[in-house]
């Protein structure tokens, strides 16, 4: 017998069982008006991180991160309610001061990923008097008691057996792995990276089929097929306040070039989506599209969907530098610190019916006559070339003439710099432009959207206008105008959404005003314009 054949033996037989003798200790005690919960792993064991967690019912939530080597990470929403500290001992320990109402049952939960016994986990319910446990998790590893020693031929046997049934596992193993070669190579493994998130960002083995993209904080990714259809309505209960246009373009951004949408599911059941549109030429993502189950709103999980499908952009897309959104409503102070403002513009809303709208557009046309400002010098002009439209919109000076929001226009929330390769974009919307026709250089520019469907009072339609520009007179024959050339496919309730620069809204409020048949919807509110570096 060669001695390569009996140091083999020697090896199978001395194989360890994979026990461990590590373990968690977790304690709780009152800290000013918080709750101070500490850790301790004992045992010997190479500590990577340490996550700290809380359980409220279902809910699991994130709250921060120790590494040993990239420090503290605290979960943005919990920042003003969460500290973490490094405790020096002589075994890795870790505590968490946090903040949290009295009578709220909550369970805090903090869980070593170590090598070799991979996730050590303990929780405890901080709603309680002061606890102190010692208890070893029992996940990855199990606890025996001694086993009766042997004698020689004893061991002898042992060792016998051990190695017998070790080459009959390997032939198993070897002739399963054999077997499955040929479908292993039709799977791939996507990797994602989020700089800020150290665990849980990797989908394996995902065949080819699956559509996933990556997991994070217990949920699992897709991409977004239209099969999802339904499930995506699901979750859209009261999105943007009936004022929804993904059931109406879903389908439509499954196949549009340059569009990403991600779905986050928790088991089977569908519990977010977010879309990315790639424009600029490929260094800006619009992010549009965010939605979250309603009974999951309010536990963080809207930013764990936009970290990874930040990771993801970066990863898939890498020239991708900046990443651009709109949004209707004023963030607090503390969020909007994450990213630049580019731009506010005013919103004026309106609502009708089909029955008194061409009664209003007739009265906006006769306050223009009255006014005379129908026969004003600066005529408007429609803009159906698109060559023309390239010729206008690349004037070297029409966005500081026209005060572009952040140098761009915004079409239908979506913000795109004038480049050439965002006119495909704005190709494929349809748009009915208006410019000032006086000759020279034009001082103002308008286009709408057409009217689609939105859930509003059960089913309406929405009809968004554009303008750009600072000149009243346009502006109120711009809007008419839009208005006029769609009177005829409205049908039902219509909420009409007017874009402006901050100077135009009072004057067409004004405008607009004396119509029992159309009213304003809204009160003053604003688009802002919002951008934040990959």
């Amino acid at each position: 017998m060669s001695s390569n054949f009996l140091c083999a033996l020697l090896v199978l037989a001395f194989l360890g069982s994979g026990k461990s003798n590590s373990g968690v200790s977790i304690r709780h005690g009152r800290y000013g008006d918080g709750q101070d919960i500490t850790c301790v792993l004992s045992g010997d064991e190479n500590m990577t991180q340490i996550n700290w967690e809380m359980l409220r019912g279902p809910h699991r939530t994130k709250l921060g991160t120790y590494h040993p080597r990239f420090g503290i990470y605290i979960m943005q929403e919990y920042k003003p309610k969460v500290k973490i500290q490094n405790k020096q001992t002589p075994y890795p320990s870790s505590s968490l001061l946090i903040k949290v109402a009295s009578n709220e049952s909550v369970q805090i939960c903090c869980a070593f990923i170590t090598f070799p016994s991979g996730k050590l986990e303990q929780c405890i319910d901080i709603s309680k008097k002061d606890v102190s446990i010692n208890t070893s998790m029992i996940k990855d590893f199990t606890y025996e008691e001694p086993e009766p020693r042997l004698g020689l031929f004893g061991h002898l046997g042992a060792m016998i057996i051990g190695t017998i049934l070790s080459l009959f596992i390997l032939t198993i193993l070897f002739y399963l792995c054999r077997k499955t070669s040929c479908r292993r190579r039709k799977s791939f493994e996507i990797r994602t990276h989020l700089t800020d998130l150290p665990a849980e960002l990797t989908c394996a083995e995902v065949t080819m089929d699956s559509h996933c993209v990556g997991e994070l904080d217990g949920l699992t990714f897709y991409l977004a097929k239209p099969e999802d259809y339904d499930d995506v309505m699901a979750i859209s209960q009261d999105i943007y306040g009936g004022n929804d246009y993904l059931p109406h373009r879903y389908h439509y951004w499954m196949t549009e070039p340059g569009r990403v949408v991600i779905i986050a599911r928790r088991g089977k059941k569908l519990v977010a989506l977010e879309s990315g549109l790639l424009v600029d030429g490929g260094e800006t993502v619009i992010a549009e599209g965010l939605r979250v189950c309603p009974k999951e709103r309010g536990w963080g999980l809207s930013g764990v969907i936009l970290r990874f499908v930040d990771g993801y952009i970066k990863k898939v897309y890498p020239n991708v530098k900046t990443m651009r959104f709109t949004r209707g409503d004023d963030p607090r102070p503390e969020k909007l610190r994450k990213f630049t403002l580019l731009a506010r513009r005013s919103v004026l809303s309106l609502l009708g019916d089909s029955e008194g709208f061409n009664s209003f557009v007739s009265g906006l046309q006769e306050k223009l006559v009255v006014s005379d400002e129908t026969n004003s010098s600066r005529p408007l002009v429609p803009v159906k070339d698109l060559d023309a439209l390239k010729a206008f919109l690349f004037d070297s000076d029409l966005s500081s003439r026209l005060q572009l929001p952040g140098g761009a226009i915004i079409q239908d929330w979506e913000p795109l710099k004038l480049m050439e390769s965002n006119l495909h974009i704005l190709a494929r919307r349809n748009l009915t432009w208006f410019v000032d026709g006086s000759g020279g250089k034009p001082l103002f520019m308008s286009f709408h959207t057409p009217p689609y469907p939105i859930p509003y009072n059960g089913g309406s339609l929405c009809f968004n206008i554009d303008l750009y520009g600072m000149e009243t007179t346009l502006a109120k024959k711009a809007l008419t105008t839009h208005l006029n050339s769609v009177k005829s496919e409205i049908q039902g309730l219509v909420l009409v959404h007017i874009y402006m620069h901050q100077t135009l809204w009072k004057d067409l409020k004004q405008f607009c005003e004396g119509h029992d048949t159309v009213k304003q919807s809204k009160n003053f509110w604003e688009q802002l314009f919002l951008e934040k570096e990959l």
